[in-house]
């Protein structure tokens, strides 16, 4: 756990698409309840799918927030998430369908960059020789991983003695490792790394995205800060 993490919230969401290639983002909205307990709780919601026949989805959010600062500046405040999609099966008009909406996936942690591993804010890091530096990340928390995006943050003075986190580049990989070009890490410059693991995408080692099973997680965590020497 992050020691100066603030929760904000737990959240449930049912939703209903036509077809199952019109996505997430094209979803009518059924049902919700932004008050539900941290701990294990049993809703019931009555519900109409206008899509007969087709999947509905429940959507689980658990969101919180850290502070993020550059050496010597206040700090920037970022969310942290774990959304989980469990498909529930409303054949039946017994109204007795259930959906166990939980976290199983991987969750990413433990960076190094090279042989220096980020167990600390503000650590200096001195690159390698040739292009490349070599970043790789543990499982801090255990269970299925199909693929990680990551990204790479800038953090500089926002003009009032603040952080101000920029995105400097971002990829996606099947493997917890990656070769970081190094002209993307400016000497004296200091950054931050998320990673958002995912489980449910079966063949993104494929290279196939579009093919999902549910339950269907993601979830981001962030490195601590560095400073390249």
């Amino acid at each position: 756990a992050h020691p100066n993490l603030t929760a904000l919230g737990d959240t449930w969401l049912l939703n209903a698409v036509p077809a199952r290639q019109y996505g997430y983002g094209a979803s009518l909205h059924l049902a919700s309840d932004a008050t539900t307990p941290s701990t294990d709780g049993t809703t019931m919601v009555r519900f109409i799918n206008p899509y007969p026949g087709t999947e509905l989805i429940a959507h689980q959010i658990a969101a919180a927030t850290i502070p993020i600062a550059a050496p010597g500046l206040g700090s920037a405040t970022v969310s942290i998430a774990v959304n989980t999609f469990t498909a529930v099966d409303v054949a039946g008009a017994s109204c007795s369908a259930t959906a166990r909406l939980g976290t199983t996936a991987a969750i990413g942690g433990n960076f190094k960059i090279g042989p220096t591993r980020l167990d600390a804010d503000a650590q200096q890091v001195s690159l390698p020789n040739g292009p490349f530096a070599e970043l790789t990340w543990d499982h801090v928390v255990d269970g299925p991983a199909d693929l990680y995006a990551v990204t790479l943050w800038e953090l500089s003075n926002d003009g009032a003695d603040g952080t101000k986190i920029d995105g400097r580049a971002a990829w996606e990989t099947p493997t917890r490792r990656l070769l970081v070009d190094k002209t993307l890490l400016k000497q004296g410059s200091s950054y931050v790394l998320a990673v958002y693991t995912s489980s449910g995408a079966p063949n993104a080692a494929t290279g196939d995205m579009v093919t999902v099973s549910y339950p269907y997680e993601v979830n981001v965590a962030y490195s601590h800060t560095f400073t390249i020497n």
